[in-house]
């Protein structure tokens, strides 16, 4: 498997990227709300690409990728709604092929 570089990278190491974006994405609302001032500006730079503020109150937020698809994906959500009708092997005959389109 190769990263965006084009460089070679093992299975594992790509399941420890995706492990990390999750911890992050799970445990930064409780960190956030423990950090002083600086931290919370690192982890905010972390995760975001633009923060809007009016009236003291977040007006629009847009995360950095991978964060903004697990901010789009819906909370408590199954396979089938994530994937529509996708098969989980894509090389399958029978699939349906509406889902290219």
């Amino acid at each position: 498997m190769k990263n965006f570089k084009g460089e070679n990278i093992s299975d594992e190491a790509t399941l420890e990227q995706v492990k990390k974006v999750f911890l992050t994405a799970n445990t930064s609302k409780k960190e956030f709300l423990s950090y002083d001032k600086y931290e919370k500006r690192e982890l905010l730079e972390t995760l975001l690409w633009n923060l809007e503020i009016k009236d003291k109150k977040i007006a629009n937020i847009r995360f950095k990728m991978p964060y903004q698809l697990l901010a789009n994906t819906p909370k408590n959500c199954d396979s089938a709604t994530l994937f529509g009708d996708r098969d989980s092997n894509p090389d399958r005959l029978d699939q349906n092929q509406v889902s290219y389109h």
